[in-house]
């Protein structure tokens, strides 16, 4: 009964669009270690999201590209307890892009492309009839390219390459920059004459200043110049080279094979990345570094149990830890990412209609943010969604798909608390599909 009827709802998993907490995609499922001995499967997904905007200067936002994503299983019995599986998933990812000059909008030119892979190799041992254990290996691996663009970022990060420069010569001549030196040149070019006046006056009044010679008027002047650089020049861009870590998995699971009921618990645990870094600033030398991030910790819970003749309620919860993802290459020196740990759940039933064919539907759900401004690079807070699928079985063959529907939660967004944009009323749509065959 299991086998014939929770293909349905597995099968549809890749429809099931993931704008989730951080950059959560594939859910690091676990369910093919529970399949038969010998199954072999592939899935394949296209999400096409509908993400909608507009700037906090009245230009219009339209920011996330369609994207596809790949996944696959194969079980093998090494003794009659103990199975190994190998799965196959893409973990985490973005695709987001604002367009528009950046000379006239907020955040035009800003990009993120995040990819990642990820192989699992699972063992699972049978206790006894109700109980077993499981655990394994994931190699892990990422990369990312990160374009910072747009009026929201030009004044924070030319006033702060123009900082880095100061204090530089500073140090060089024996004296300690203010703690407060970014402040102060972005006060010098404020569009308010109050806070310009008093900015540059505190320039003039500082010995660490005077000491390389920049008055308040001068350091106003390279302060903008810096930024008109920076909008024309491209703004600031990042490549983190492809990385691999290595992190496991462990789980067990409880099952009552009569009634096809299945409690399985996983954690996963973070994957360290040392990305290679190559970064671009007009205004600023960025040498080549090393650029250290954590994929988060995780854990799942996966539940099933037949509820009448040929029917399944299935249901799961997810938390990922995204809290302790940070991400700061020393050229730029603050964090790019700015994610909430969170859940998402999903609630379904599926059903046999025949010895051929099943059908299912499932609720994915994830709460709303705090309404606070959010990171530019993940412009939806929250969701709810179903998903509607279908199995057909032809021997040792079996086809399934889904369609999945997800309206995501409006979202404010912008650069350090300060909004830049808007979104609201949008969605994701998502279809996809499964191959196994039982060997």
């Amino acid at each position: 009964m299991i086998n014939k009827i929770t293909g349905a709802v597995a099968a549809s998993l890749l429809a099931t669009t993931a704008i989730a907490g951080g950059l959560d995609r594939s859910g690091q499922g676990t369910s093919a270690i529970f399949n038969d001995p010998g199954t072999v499967s592939f899935s394949a997904g296209q999400v096409m999201p509908s993400i909608t905007g507009t700037d906090s200067l009245g230009n219009p936002l339209d920011v996330a590209p369609s994207y596809t994503r790949l996944g696959g299983s194969f079980v093998m019995e090494m003794s009659e307890n103990f199975n190994v599986g190998f799965i196959y998933d893409q973990p985490f990812g973005a695709d987001i892009a604002y367009g528009g000059s950046p000379l006239t909008s907020m955040l035009g030119g800003t990009s993120a492309d995040v990819n990642s892979n990820a192989i699992s190799v699972l063992g699972k041992y049978q206790l006894n009839e109700n109980i077993s254990v499981f655990g394994g290996l994931r190699l892990q691996s990422a990369s990312a390219k990160v374009q910072l663009n747009g009026q929201a970022y030009a004044l924070g990060i030319s006033a702060g390459g123009v900082a880095t420069n100061y204090a530089t010569a500073m140090i060089g001549v024996g004296q300690t920059p203010p703690s407060n030196i970014t402040a102060l040149l972005a006060g010098a070019v404020s569009t308010d004459a109050a806070t310009a006046a008093a900015a540059q006056a505190a320039i003039d009044a500082d010995a660490a200043f005077t000491a390389i010679g920049v008055s308040g008027a001068t350091a106003a002047t390279t302060v903008s110049t810096a930024v008109t650089t920076f909008l024309g020049g491209g703004g600031y861009s990042a490549d983190f080279a492809s990385s691999s870590g290595v992190g496991y998995t462990i789980g067990a699971a409880y099952e009552i094979p009569e009634i096809a009921l299945r409690a399985a618990l996983s954690y996963h645990s973070k994957v360290k990345h040392e990305f290679a870094t190559t970064e671009s600033l007009p205004i600023k030398a960025t040498p080549a570094s090393t650029t250290t991030a954590y994929t988060p910790q995780s854990i799942n819970l996966d539940f099933q149990t037949g509820i009448a003749a040929d029917t399944l309620l299935t249901a799961s919860v997810r938390w990922a830890d995204w809290d302790q993802t940070q991400i700061t290459p020393s050229g730029l020196g603050s964090n790019l990412t700015s994610f909430s740990s969170g859940y998402n759940y999903s609630l379904g039933v599926a059903r046999r209609f025949n010895d051929n064919f099943a059908g299912s539907v499932s609720l994915n759900y994830e709460a709303e943010g705090d309404g606070s401004v959010g990171s530019a690079l993940v412009p939806s807070s929250g969701s709810f969604g179903v998903t509607i699928g279908g199995r057909y079985t032809m021997d040792n063959v079996t086809v399934s798909g889904g369609i999945n529907y997800t309206k995501v939660g409006d979202a404010l967004v912008g650069v350090g608390g300060t909004q830049a944009g808007s979104f609201s009323d949008n969605s994701v749509v998502g279809i996809g599909f499964n191959v196994s065959m039982s060997m």
